[in-house]
């Protein structure tokens, strides 16, 4: 999984905020490769971790509309998207943001337009 996540964003900028689907293996792997997560599932000093994560899970719902995920990007300032690779739908609804900079087995990775 570790290799998948490298892949992903590895050579990202170190301080970019990145937007992934909540577990384990994304918040394990990702801030070790390049840059920094809206939230996990670990408890973080002075971060409101609930309302985080409620908002990724949001973001990567098939519910979530358009206006909502262009707020949450403004909001964090998210910079990449890594989507799975296998969700074909959350695919096309979250590259009208971005375009597609990496395309691998596991995740496809976003570069978002400002």
């Amino acid at each position: 999984m570790y290799a998948a996540y490298r892949g992903a964003v590895g050579g990202l900028p170190a301080d970019a905020t990145v937007a992934a689907p909540l577990n384990d293996g994304a918040e394990a792997a990702i801030p070790v490769y390049a840059g920094r997560l809206i939230a996990t599932h670990r408890p973080l000093a002075f971060i409101d971790q609930t309302q985080r994560q409620q908002a990724v899970y949001e973001f990567f719902s098939g519910q979530a509309t358009d206006g909502f995920r262009r707020a949450l990007i403004d909001r964090y300032r998210v910079r990449y998207i890594v989507v799975p690779a296998a969700d074909a739908q959350l695919l096309a609804a979250i590259t009208p943001f971005g375009s597609v900079i990496r395309r691998g087995p596991t995740f496809d990775t976003i570069a978002v337009r400002r």
